[in-house]
């Protein structure tokens, strides 16, 4: 099975939406991690738990991971949420050029998914919506 790994600043907002969001449509064709280049062990934010229930998934337990070179490099596919998390990860690891995106990239669309921290819900809502969009036209079948 192929495992997509999606990155973020803390882990707390929007990769783990991204992840979880992933995994239920998903629905075990492709498996779904997260991490950050924050600190390990934070629990996801309220806000995007709400967002998460707001279009119908429960989120569980999601509580931050560090990005570590070994998990990046034992997935088929790393989606950042942002360019400069991915230029942050070629920096450090430029082996992986050809597993490194940004989600909207993959899916053929411009910009980066805007960071709802320390905003209003209505920010974290349209930060779930944009993920679960994007995520909605990956293929697993051609990961």
């Amino acid at each position: 099975m192929k495992k997509v790994i999606f990155v973020c600043t803390g882990n707390t907002c929007r990769s783990p939406m991204a992840e979880i969001i992933a995994n239920k449509l998903w629905n075990g064709r492709a498996e779904a991690l997260s991490c950050g280049f924050g600190p390990s062990g934070l629990p996801i934010s309220a806000g995007s738990v709400k967002a998460l229930e707001k279009i119908g998934i429960e989120a569980g337990e999601h509580y931050s991971v560090a990005a570590k070179a070994e998990e990046l490099l034992g997935c088929d596919l790393i989606l950042t949420m942002s360019g400069s998390h991915k230029r942050e990860i070629l920096r450090a690891m430029p082996q992986l050029t050809d597993r490194v995106y940004t989600l909207c990239e993959y899916v053929g669309e411009t910009g980066d998914i805007p960071d709802p921290y320390m905003m209003g819900q209505d920010e974290y809502d349209k930060c779930c919506g944009k993920i679960y969009e994007c995520i909605k036209k990956i293929d697993t079948d051609k990961l």
